[in-house]
């Protein structure tokens, strides 16, 4: 991965995709481009049975995450892709959440 000055932007090398932090082989990617679509992932969490202190009311409601974005996307494709350990744990920590 390379930072371009003139957009200020971190760009992969031809034939490969950024996802998350780090560069794909393209082909691969397109293998499995759904689990890496970061246009649709929102990294949304579904909070159940959430009561208000105030009325009492028990309601359910989503929550988009930046950070559980950014950290899945990396992990999925560091994990996936690069076999890397620690990116594997992430995945499994992030499915406890």
């Amino acid at each position: 991965m390379t930072y371009d000055y003139t957009s200020s932007k971190c760009t992969c090398a031809s034939g490969f995709v950024k996802v998350g932090n780090i560069c794909v082989d393209k082909a691969k990617y397109d293998l499995k481009a759904n689990m890496y679509d970061e246009k649709n992932y929102k990294g949304q969490i579904k909070y159940y049975d959430v009561v208000d202190p105030k009325t009492n009311e028990v309601s359910t409601f989503d929550l988009n995450s930046d950070v559980l974005r950014q950290l899945y996307l990396t992990a999925a494709a560091g994990c996936n892709y690069k076999k890397v350990p620690k990116d594997c744990q992430v995945l499994a920590n992030l499915c406890v959440l």
